[in-house]
């Protein structure tokens, strides 16, 4: 079962993420700001990483530059969730896998999860070649 970590400080949007993801079988964590989540990252592996972008403490901006700095974090795969235009536009400037717009509806919630987390997956895999896969390639026929 993935696990999912949602960093928002309004607690509609937490229950609403919530409830869409544990519908479809996603383990769910809910933090209220940047800190926190920063903190629940430290203590406990997660799939995935869903933050808001304005939060008090540490923003999602700021979250996401932290981990990707850190060694440990640096390949997790994070969607931000932005209001405004002018953070979306932020939002895609930056090294992230999704990003999610107020409201969210169950269908972009699904399927920019399902988007973030198979990009992670082929990430972390790197070429996806097995060690000893050299043998299974078709032989080159010029």
């Amino acid at each position: 079962m993935k696990s999912v970590l949602v960093a928002d400080d309004d607690i509609v949007t937490q229950l609403t993420l919530a409830h869409i993801l544990e519908a479809e079988g996603y383990r769910v964590h809910l933090v209220s700001n940047g800190l926190d989540a920063l903190d629940y990252l430290q203590r406990q592996p997660i799939d995935l990483l869903i933050s808001d972008i304005t939060m008090p403490g540490l923003d999602g901006i700021a979250l996401l530059e932290t981990i990707r700095a850190n060694a440990a974090l640096r390949e997790l795969a994070v969607i931000l969730i932005t209001g405004t235009q002018e953070q979306l536009a932020l939002a895609r400037a930056v090294r992230v896998n999704g990003v999610l717009t107020k409201p969210v509806g169950s269908w972009q919630v699904l399927a920019e999860v399902s988007q973030a987390l198979g990009a992670a997956s082929r990430e972390s895999e790197g070429t996806g070649q097995e060690e000893g896969d050299e043998d299974l390639k078709p032989p080159h026929v010029g």
